[in-house]
């Protein structure tokens, strides 16, 4: 008795006869595997679409790599400050690119009957670099030199 061997047409061919013969079935299954390969692209695109939105998120917040240090504001009736022992001891820190203290002061600028708070700053201008500090016209200041905020990139 000789056996017979099914060849990969035979595959095919039965194949081909089985969904002719079934055609709601083969039609639905259709319909399904659209619909799964919809949604995967969906929630893909999706992902994609949340992962940008919160790495902006994250950048409008400022730089990522940006540290500032504040004393706290009161200790038992003293005013806490930090001291140049305190920016070396920031500066030997492992992975601390750049250190600087500030300074802001909110003085009150008055032009004619109008008067306003601003915000003054004063740092060590030999940071400004590493800080991504740079004007947006001309140049640094020198020593001893003022720069107003209307002229700072941050």
């Amino acid at each position: 008795m000789e056996e017979e061997v099914m060849r990969f047409s035979d595959f095919f061919r039965m194949g081909f006869i089985n969904l002719r013969r079934r055609k709601v079935r083969t039609i639905l299954t259709a319909a399904a595997m659209a619909v799964g390969v919809a949604c995967i692209v969906v929630l893909i695109s999706i992902g994609i679409g949340y992962n940008q939105t919160y790495q902006e998120s994250i950048s409008e917040m400022g730089s990522l790599t940006k540290i500032d240090v504040t004393p706290q504001r009161e200790t038992k009736g003293k005013v806490a400050l930090l001291n140049d022992k305190a920016v070396s001891a920031f500066k030997k820190l492992n992975g601390v690119g750049a250190v600087t203290p500030v300074v802001q002061v909110v003085p009150y600028l008055k032009s004619g009957k109008y008067v306003a708070p601003i915000r003054l700053y004063g740092i060590d201008l030999t940071t400004a670099e590493s800080f991504q500090i740079t004007p947006l016209k001309g140049e640094l200041p020198l020593k001893y030199q003022a720069c107003t905020s209307d002229y700072i990139d941050r």
